[in-house]
C-alpha cells in the first residue's frame, strides 16, 4: 500500500509539472515526510514499535526539522549522538523488558542477540535447541552460518540492517519462511529449497534501511 501511495504521488507530481512548468517541489521536505509516513504506517499496521520503525521515524523527523531550519548550529551536530542514544536505549529497554511469565507465543522466544554496530560479527550456530535470534547491523555487518542447525520447533530470526548488511547461510533441514521490508536498500533470498510440511520452519524477518540481508 505504501509503495502504491508513493508511486501515485510521483505520478501526480509529474503531471503537475507538465501542466504547470513553474511548479517546484522541495524534495528536502518531501523525503523526510515520506519516511515519517512509512514508519507511522507500519507502526499502526503491525501495532508494534520496533527498532527499525523508531529509527526511521527519528530520521524523518530530524531531517524535516533540519531542512525547515528549525534545527540549526550547533544543535545539528547532535544527530549521531542521538542515534547512539536511541540504539543503546532500545537495547537496554529490550533486555530489561524480559518477562518469564509471558504466555507462550506461536513461535519460540528469541534467545540470542548479535550486534554488528560499527563492526563485524560472525557465528556458526550448531545448537539443536535453537529458539531464535535478533541481529542488528548498524554501520556494520553480521554473518551467521545456520547450515548445521537442527530445529526441534519453529524459530524466528529477526534481522535489522541500518546502513549495514547481513549474510545468513541456511540448509535444507528446515523450511525457510522469508519476510522482507526494505527501504533504500535490498534483501535477497537465494534459498531454492522446496517446502516440506514434515520439517520445522525458520522464519527470517528482514527489515532494512539503506542496507540489506542476503540469505543463501
Amino acid at each position: 500500500m505504501v509503495v502504491g501511495v508513493i508511486i501515485l504521488l510521483i505520478g501526480i507530481y509529474c503531471l503537475i509539472g507538465i501542466f504547470n512548468p513553474s511548479f517546484q517541489l522541495d524534495f528536502d521536505i518531501v523525503w523526510p515526510l515520506v519516511l515519517i509516513a512509512i514508519s507511522i504506517y507500519y507502526i499502526i499496521k503491525e501495532e508494534k514499535l520496533d527498532f527499525t520503525k523508531l529509527l526511521m521515524l527519528f530520521i524523518g523527523l530530524w531531517f524535516l526539522l533540519e531542512n525547515t531550519n528549525l534545527i540549526t548550529s550547533p544543535y545539528d551536530r547532535a544527530f549521531w549522538p542521538l542515534i547512539l542514544v536511541i540504539t543503546g536505549g532500545y537495547i537496554i529497554f529490550g533486555s530489561l523488558n524480559h518477562n518469564p511469565k509471558t504466555p507462550k507465543q506461536k513461535y519460540s522466544k528469541n534467545s540470542k542477540n548479535y550486534f554488528g554496530i560499527f563492526s563485524e560479527v560472525e557465528d556458526k550456530i550448531k545448537t539443536k535447541n535453537f529458539k531464535g535470534a535478533d541481529v542488528y547491523c548498524i554501520f556494520g555487518g553480521a554473518e551467521l552460518d545456520l547450515t548445521e542447525l537442527d530445529l526441534k520447533n519453529d524459530a524466528v530470526l529477526n534481522v535489522y540492517c541500518i546502513f549495514g548488511g547481513a549474510t545468513i547461510r541456511v540448509a535444507d533441514k528446515y523450511n525457510v519462511v522469508y519476510n522482507s521490508t526494505a527501504i533504500l536498500g535490498g534483501n535477497e533470498n537465494k534459498d531454492t529449497t522446496s517446502t516440506d510440511e514434515d520439517r520445522n520452519n525458520l522464519i527470517i524477518n528482514c527489515i532494512s534501511f539503506c542496507g540489506g540481508t542476503e540469505i543463501k
